[in-house]
């Protein structure tokens, strides 16, 4: 028998009500509860078009339409393995779907009406959050177009803001609040028509819930542009939150400034009614980097590493230490601690000052740290 597996929670109350499922060759399958069977949740599973999904996420086909018009013979009662990355356990039938008690009444839908919002409707079809950016250049007003390259450098500076706006968010909050990959945006294709306009979708699937790991960070990005045109304001909220997320914003709000282009955005996910819609104009983001000039210490970010003694040269003053995640580096700083005394190979807590610097050549974001304190560690 095929093998199918869970894929995304389209609606959970104490459990997934209704999910979807692939095959190993990309097939689409919807699965709906139906009944407990032994202590499990059994559930009515059937091959179905990914345009009919669509359809489902965005309230414009109940879901026994969908059921019934499935050009699938077959039909399943499912079960779940011992947890969501093994297949499903299949039950197969072949009798007429319609005649039995599994399907659901009519008229059950994901939402109650299509969205007239744009975004929202993307982001019902989509599964997931979406954002919308534009970019406000005087050549996108009167040319529709925008160079290449700042195109790409909003880009990039808008995803390593929701990188470290996510990180922030989610601090503490455990390994499950932030999977690899969960911070990474991907441009829909086709991308919205226009040069200077993208649309963004988060990369990783919605958790079990259904809710997207990127709306915490997107709600914290919120609240730095939804006062912009307060430099002051902003300026006192970055150092607030000090760290790689004010450094990326204010990166960003630099790349803005040099380019004389202001940026719009919006987002929703797919339980949004609507989309939230906030920006910048350039003179405002020159405003804001021109008030942050007396504040250098906004990007800095305080760390502790506790780690094995690895290294230390005297004439840089760089330093080493291995963490269970791996070697990591840094230096001293000049009237800060020094190293003398320390022994290679015993474990210590570095605390140390953390600023993110881009490498002009390859684009790449690498950490700087510096030496704020140390002290023994346990084994």
């Amino acid at each position: 028998m095929k093998q199918i597996f869970y894929a995304a929670t389209l609606f959970y109350y104490d459990g997934p009500l209704l999910f979807e499922a692939r095959d190993a060759i990309g097939g689409h399958y919807i699965a709906a509860a139906v009944e407990d069977h032994e202590g499990e949740a059994r559930y009515l599973l059937r091959g179905v078009a990914p345009e009919a999904i669509g359809r489902l996420r965005t309230g414009r086909i109940d879901l026994k339409s969908l059921l019934l018009e499935s050009p699938e013979d077959d039909w399943y009662l499912a079960t779940f393995g011992n947890d969501l990355e093994e297949p499903l356990r299949l039950e197969r039938h072949t009798s007429p779907l319609i005649e039995t008690d599994y399907l659901p009444e009519r008229g059950l839908l994901l939402h109650d009406h299509p969205s007239d919002d744009e975004i929202v409707e993307t982001a019902r079809r989509e599964n997931t959050l979406v954002v919308e950016i534009r970019a406000d250049s005087p050549r996108a007003a009167t040319e529709h177009r925008v160079a290449a390259d700042t195109l790409a450098g909003i880009l990039s500076g808008f995803q390593a803001l929701v990188r470290h706006s996510h990180r922030r968010a989610t601090r503490g909050h455990g390994s499950g609040a932030r999977p690899p990959g969960s911070d990474t945006m991907e441009v829909l294709v086709p991308a919205a028509p226009g040069s200077f306009r993208v649309v963004l979708a988060s990369a990783h699937p919605p958790d079990l819930f259904g809710d997207s790991f990127l709306k915490p960070a997107f709600k914290r990005i919120d609240t730095v542009f939804e006062h912009a045109d307060d430099p002051a304001g902003t300026v006192a909220h970055l150092r607030e939150h000090r760290g790689h997320f004010a450094g990326a914003t204010l990166k960003l709000l630099r790349f803005l400034n040099q380019r004389h282009t202001g940026l719009r955005y919006a987002w929703a996910d797919r339980n949004a009614d609507g989309a939230t819609r906030l920006g910048v104009s350039h003179s405002a983001a020159a405003r804001i980097v021109e008030a942050s000039v007396s504040a250098p210490e906004i990007a800095t970010e305080t760390i502790a590493l506790t780690g094995r003694f690895q290294k230390f040269n005297r004439r840089t003053g760089i330093w080493g230490l291995l963490t269970e995640d791996g070697p990591v580096g840094g230096r001293l700083r000049e009237g800060g601690p020094n190293l003398d005394g320390l022994k290679v190979g015993q474990r210590y807590r570095f605390v140390c000052e953390e600023r993110i610097e881009t490498i002009r050549v390859s684009g790449k974001d690498t950490p700087t740290r510096t030496l704020v304190s140390h002290e023994p560690a346990a084994d």
